[in-house]
């Protein structure tokens, strides 16, 4: 969900959405999968938000639309993320993995 959110409207779109709520995790996941880089930009983003991070997407929601243009940038720095080759071939790997890939 992260890339389809990203690819289609930046990072900022993702974690406006409903999809956003799952992005600690993302971040966790990331860690996981040796890519310190996009974890980091995850948590930079997520850095913007209060602790703990709001899981309803209405009050994330309130929450940005109070940003201001810099903020907003900020938080939206990461989506290069969707762009970077390391996550493609992690999410491919693991999409092999678990037999969702096609053969």
């Amino acid at each position: 969900m992260f890339l389809l959110e990203v690819l289609n409207g930046g990072m900022h779109q993702y974690i406006f959405n409903s999809t956003g709520m799952m992005a600690p995790q993302l971040a966790d996941i990331m860690t996981r999968w040796t890519l310190p880089e996009q974890a980091k930009a995850m948590q930079d983003a997520l850095a913007y938000f209060p602790t703990p991070y709001p899981r309803d997407t209405q009050k994330r929601r309130d929450i940005m639309l109070k940003f201001d243009h810099v903020t907003d940038q900020a938080v939206n720095a990461g989506t290069w993320i969707s762009d970077d080759p390391e996550i493609w071939e992690a999410v491919k790997t693991r999409a092999k993995e678990a037999g969702y890939w096609p053969q």
